[in-house]
């Protein structure tokens, strides 16, 4: 702005008379000898009728700097609108991928459990509640083919958090072996531990993770292998 508005005055700038600068020193000078002729000053006021430009360049600076930032805040709106849709997006995206895996889940387990009950070689026990839970039930589904063994669980009581229920199976030389742990839910399908061969399965409530030998005076259900 400075450099254009000195471009503008050294453009139209006006030349002064010839001899106005003679003129003014013998004025100012004065040789004492005689009174200085009466100069007629003419006073030219400058005409104003030309626009100002300085006004109107820091006028439009102004308004330029109105319009960046009122555009500033609202592209800075905006983009915190699409980040909030974007988070949105992103969170209705995972439910959905959650949702999905929870079906493919079920779905797999269905299949396998179709699979299970409809394969001949599938043995069906039932493990019946002892004097600790008379109402308790279980059912095993053993594959003496595959070795497969799945559990159903149909009535136990709530395990507390510090426990944990332990299913085994007892082999023909009558040892208990362990078929894994697990804690009761509803209407739940659970892959245990694959048994080579089992006269029995029983339910034992043990301590979290389960122990190496089953504690027989907390025995829930057990079932015999009909042969």
């Amino acid at each position: 702005m400075q450099s254009s508005l000195e471009k503008y005055a050294m453009k139209h700038a006006m030349q002064p008379p010839i001899g106005l600068k003679e003129r003014i020193m013998k004025v100012v000078e004065g040789d004492g000898k005689s009174e200085p002729a009466k100069t007629k000053t003419i006073v030219r006021e400058i005409s104003s009728s030309k626009p100002s430009y300085s006004k109107y360049l820091a006028a439009a600076s102004v308004a330029l700097l109105i319009v960046a930032a009122t555009f500033a805040i609202r592209f800075a709106s905006q983009v915190s609108q699409y980040k909030q849709q974007v988070a949105e997006m992103s969170q209705k995206e995972s439910a959905m991928k959650s949702e999905m895996d929870s079906a493919h889940q079920a779905l797999t387990s269905r299949q396998q459990q179709l699979a299970m009950l409809s394969d001949t070689n599938t043995m069906r026990i039932a493990m019946k509640g002892t004097k600790n839970s008379p109402s308790s039930l279980a059912m095993i589904y053993w594959n003496k083919e595959s070795k497969q063994v799945y559990l159903d669980i149909k009535n136990l009581p709530n395990n507390p958090t510090d426990k944990q229920y332990q299913l085994w199976f007892i082999g023909p030389s009558g040892k208990p072996v362990s078929a894994g742990v697990f804690d009761v839910a509803t209407d739940q399908w659970i892959r245990m531990v694959d048994a080579a061969a089992a006269v029995a399965f029983a339910v034992t409530l043990e301590p979290h993770g389960g122990s190496v030998n089953p504690t027989m005076d907390q025995m829930y259900v057990i079932g015999k292998v009909n042969s």
